[in-house]
């Protein structure tokens, strides 16, 4: 499970031992912290707050509290791989830029920009009226 594992990937564990003493538990990939993809970070999600933990590893017994064998692995089908970036032109129009290599930093493999909105948007529209943002 462990080196295939993208940022945005979700383990949860879906074991509940029935004793109350390891309920169900998901932990959101952030990524991971070394070449060698031994050790991660992610958040945490649980009774609240939730926690950003680094120095995770699949090599220990638990992962935040919970069996790190209980855990199962899920991807998002829409994920997108590489680096999703935005950015506005100046009548306000959202682009979207794609690198796909976020880590090489290099701005030669960016792709774009695709319109993602022509005409731009507020916040007044975005909080005051969400019902009508398509």
């Amino acid at each position: 499970m462990a080196p295939g594992l993208r940022p945005g990937d979700l383990l949860n564990d879906r074991v509940n031992d029935g004793g109350g003493r390891h309920p169900y538990h998901a932990i959101l990939f952030g990524g991971w912290e070394n070449s060698a993809k031994t050790s991660f970070w992610c958040y945490s999600f649980g009774s609240p707050p939730i926690d950003k933990v680094t120095g995770a590893s699949f090599s220990r017994s638990s992962l935040s509290g919970h069996p790190t064998s209980h855990y199962r692995a899920l991807r998002y089908r829409e994920i997108v791989d590489g680096g999703v970036y935005f950015g506005h032109n100046a009548e306000g129009g959202l682009l979207r830029y794609r690198d796909s290599n976020p880590y090489d930093g290099s701005g030669a493999d960016l792709s774009g920009p695709d319109t993602v909105d022509p005409q731009g948007w507020s916040q007044v529209l975005l909080s005051a009226q969400p019902g009508t943002v398509a």
